[in-house]
């Protein structure tokens, strides 16, 4: 009998812990599509796959709001598109140039199959920025979009409500009782479950640590094909030339080991023509294959080709490497 009542009490305590966490899921959904910004971040998910495979569908984007000054290439940022202000885009920054008092940016997605080019509407302007994109919590995405409808997200929160107000009245007396009778049993399996659990976490860290010791972790970066664009811009009057190239980042470092930065510089010769960033928020396991873009003169883009040829045009490559929590940067050179 006391067995029985032991566990349930834990189920109850169980219970109410999986209650909360629902309740702080729906806080943080109700928080982005009710347009709630707490101090300087806010919230957003991602709803198409034009920066797959470094961030995807479902995703929930933390921003911060950042004044353009600070924005730099290689950012992942979100805006409010120039041909539909209602619809907000996450795309990463190719260039940045101030004219006229304003900053404006070239943007475009890491998605190699649907977004190799630079976006359409060329130059956004500062006027049109939300923020910068500082972390993401895979999935997530998904409730906060089914909890954008008012009447589901009102119906979930007063459900919730009932649901916490029925178990503490029909479990008060219950739980007092039990407490009188269980208590130092109660407090010995609750001692016993934190050695457990304590014992399964230095087991888990201590076999990290020795995988991560005899398996060196492999990081590599490889620059698949390049093609060369351009687009004509109208607000400027101008055509934008730039190379797109399609580069393997491979990162196998058993999760405490991975790719975070790479910093890509285009050089003919031993002149500096233009750089590209790509950036990760998170540790990753394996492969992706992104696009990136470089803008160029239009008479390096006319020569571009025939520069190949010749070999003399090359990248340099910055990768920066999280490794636990230290920095580790390596660097590598890629002829076209």
């Amino acid at each position: 009998m006391l067995e029985s009542r032991n566990n349930d009490e834990l189920s109850h305590r169980e219970n109410i812990l999986k209650t909360m966490i629902v309740i702080i899921i729906v806080i943080v959904a109700t928080v982005y599509v009710s347009g709630v910004i707490r101090s300087h971040v806010s919230f957003a998910y991602i709803v198409s796959g034009s920066m797959e495979p470094t961030y995807y569908r479902g995703d929930l984007i933390i921003l911060e709001k950042v004044r353009a000054a600070e924005i730099q290439v290689g950012d992942v940022i979100v805006f409010k598109s120039p041909t539909n202000p209602d619809i907000l885009i996450l795309h990463r920054v190719v260039a940045k140039r101030f004219q006229n008092g304003k900053f404006y940016f070239l943007t475009k997605g890491d998605n190699p199959d649907t977004n190799i080019r630079i976006d359409r509407w060329g130059w956004v302007p500062e006027d049109l920025l939300y923020g910068r994109m500082i972390a993401r919590v895979p999935l997530i995405g998904y409730v906060a979009e089914i909890l954008s409808h008012d009447v589901i997200r009102y119906s979930l929160l007063i459900l919730l409500g009932v649901l916490i107000v029925l178990t503490t009245y029909t479990e008060k007396n219950e739980r007092l009782r039990i407490k009188k009778q269980c208590s130092a049993s109660i407090s010995s399996f609750h001692g016993e479950r934190i050695i457990s659990i304590s014992m399964l976490g230095l087991i888990f860290f201590t076999a990290t640590m020795t995988y991560s010791i005899l398996w060196q972790p492999k990081h590599d970066v490889k620059i698949k094909s390049f093609i060369l664009f351009k687009q004509e811009d109208e607000d400027f009057n101008e055509t934008v030339f730039y190379v797109a190239m399609i580069i393997a980042v491979k990162s196998y470092g058993a999760w405490i080991s991975s790719i975070r930065t790479l910093k890509f510089y285009l050089y003919v010769n031993t002149t500096k023509i233009s750089e590209a960033t790509w950036t990760i928020t998170y540790n990753f396991y394996g492969e992706k294959t992104i696009a990136v873009a470089f803008v160029i003169s239009r008479a390096l883009w006319e020569n571009f080709s025939s520069l190949v040829e010749k070999n003399e045009v090359y990248v340099d490559i910055d990768m920066i490497v999280i490794n636990f929590f230290q920095e580790i940067r390596y660097q590598k050179q890629i002829y076209l």
